[in-house]
């Protein structure tokens, strides 16, 4: 029985060419699309007949230490007919979409960023007593305003405190490329010990609530906040995280073996935290807790080639914690003269 021939095909210029040209067709037709996807809806002079600004996710509050995505809606007529927009929310996708861009945001507590988050004052005292407010008008059209109006909150405030600071990583090895041999990776730099800070806890009350928890931090961390009197709030002074070793350069020259990943830095050493606590409210000993934790450490770097993984860092070792109830009222001076916030001598 005779074989089966085998096919000794070999494409020619033209089919290679061919070849060639569709595949520079289906990347110039992918990127085509994505930039009409990125093409949102542009808007003239009065074009826009309403216009609304909620938050992206319907929240009914702002808190001060975190940002809030918002929406805008509109009522468009370009000659025919009024029809409903909205703001892009994906920023890979704004076909037939509002782009933050065709309007000016403005307000007293915080601004909006290009992507439209709204990024608050962070000092919880200038929020304290009033509503976080943001209005809107499209560039084309000054005279149509919209508002948004709402209330603090401070749910989203579950830590607090000040760490040390993070190492610096590595450098990335030199690769081995004749006559030059591969490098190994840097090592990283180890974090920096925690901070030593002071923390008073007390009760007070706002306008749009009848007890918070207040904290006060004072030493090489200056800061006033407030959260639920709910849920436990942690307190820290923690090390700073070790840096990462660099990888280990490629081994590209024909005599080289690849560099060795660079070892991680070890963790910063915790800080000092000290915590006092207001004696009228001993609910404060289940609510407040304190960490004064060793700083991670760094990871060890990728080996180049055939050479060796770099070690990880140490974790620091914990600073020094203390929780205790004692005076509290010369910390809190700071809210004299605030109008309608009390330090509370009992719960309500």
């Amino acid at each position: 029985m005779t074989p089966p021939r085998q096919s000794s095909y070999i494409p020619g210029p033209l089919a290679v060419r061919l070849f060639q040209i569709g595949v520079l067709a289906a990347i110039g037709g992918y990127y085509t699309q994505r930039w009409l996807w990125s093409r949102p809806v542009g808007l003239a002079a009065g074009e826009v007949r309403s216009l609304t600004l909620t938050t992206r996710d319907g929240r009914a509050a702002i808190c001060p230490r975190e940002g809030t995505p918002l929406r805008l809606s509109a009522t468009v007529d370009r000659g025919s007919g009024p029809h409903a927009l909205e703001s892009w929310s994906d920023p890979l996708d704004k076909r037939d979409k509002l782009d933050f861009a065709d309007f000016v945001f403005s307000s007293d507590l915080g601004r909006v960023t290009a992507e439209g988050v709204f990024l608050p004052d962070p000092d919880l005292l200038r929020s304290v007593t009033q509503p976080l407010r943001v209005v809107v008008t499209p560039k084309h059209d000054p005279s149509l305003t919209a508002t948004l109006e709402l209330p603090p909150s401070y749910a989203c405030v579950t830590r607090a405190g000040r760490a040390g600071a993070g190492g610096a990583a590595g450098a990335v090895g030199r690769d081995g490329v004749a006559p030059q041999p591969d490098a190994d990776g840097g090592h990283g730099a180890d974090g920096g010990a925690g901070p030593q800070l002071l923390a008073h806890v007390s009760v007070v009350s706002t306008p749009w609530f009848p007890a918070l928890i207040a904290v006060r931090f004072t030493g090489a961390y200056e800061d006033l906040l407030l959260a639920p009197l709910d849920r436990p709030l942690t307190l820290f002074a923690d090390g700073g995280s070790g840096g990462d070793g660099g990888r280990g350069g490629q081994a590209k020259a024909p005599t080289a073996r690849g560099g060795a990943g660079g070892d991680g830095g070890d963790g910063g050493a915790g800080g000092t935290l000290d915590i006092i606590l207001d004696p009228q409210f001993p609910q404060l000993r289940q609510l407040i807790l304190g960490s004064v934790e060793g700083g991670a450490p760094g990871l060890g770097g990728a080996p180049g080639g055939s050479g060796r993984a770099g070690a990880a860092g140490s974790r620091g070792r914990p600073g020094r914690l203390t929780i205790a109830t004692g005076p509290v009222d010369g910390a809190f001076l700071v809210l004299d003269g605030v109008e309608g916030v009390t330090r509370l001598e009992r719960l309500p």
